[in-house]
């Protein structure tokens, strides 16, 4: 799946298509499907629910409208929230279809799965790290996340499990993680900058179709 700065980048650009401010709670619930990974012994099966993922692993979206037609006549917080929580499920679901098979099919056919893991992850946090030291929204956002107030949401995670995931991410590149340092071959910055300018165009239609039926 895409990192923190992916997930910030489309849910900046979703908005920005249609010339709409946002509040900061709709970028802390950009990034809060992955809290999820805070919760001590969390497995695969929760992690599913709250990415709204079907035994089949695949995004329920009408779950995904009904869910969004519940939160946007809500408070503006709420409704901002739920809306960037909405962008970040659609955003992983795009990045399952062409990023994710994409990179695995150029590997070389002897490498192991536990290689192929590893340099997944070396790549995606090599990009992230990238976004982070060269993005020109990046100061903005971290003051906006850093203001954003937790709240529990719907039954997925509660303002706890977000507050810790909110901090993690906002300490994440400063020196939690290492960066990699090195230069992605599969993952590149190239290939990301248009997944996320494809991806966002994509995730505002469906989210302007869906407002339509609302």
């Amino acid at each position: 799946m895409p990192l923190p700065m992916v997930h910030l980048a489309v849910a900046i650009q979703v908005r920005a298509g249609r010339n709409d401010a946002f509040l900061p709670s709709y970028l802390l619930g950009s990034i809060a499907p992955d809290a999820i990974h805070v919760r001590p012994d969390a497995g695969e099966k929760e992690k599913h629910r709250v990415h709204l993922r079907s035994s089949s692993k695949s995004l329920e979206l009408p779950r995904l409208q009904q869910l969004l037609a519940r939160y946007w006549p809500q408070a503006p917080e709420m409704a901002e929230f739920a809306e960037g929580y909405a962008v970040h499920l659609l955003t992983d679901r795009r990045w399952i279809a062409s990023v994710y098979p994409t990179f695995y099919e150029k590997l070389p056919a002897d490498m192991t799965h536990a290689e192929r893991r590893a340099l997944y992850y070396q790549e995606t946090d090599q990009i992230d790290f990238n976004l982070y030291h060269h993005t020109p929204w990046r100061v903005e956002a971290w003051e906006q996340i850093s203001c954003a107030r937790p709240v529990d949401f719907d039954n997925f995670l509660t303002a706890d499990e977000l507050a810790q995931w909110q901090a993690r991410v906002l300490n994440w590149f400063g020196g939690m993680k290492q960066e990699p340092g090195i230069c992605p071959h599969y993952i590149t910055d190239a290939l990301v900058k248009q997944f996320i300018a494809q991806a966002a165009e994509e995730i505002r239609g469906t989210l302007t179709a869906w407002k339509g039926l609302v």
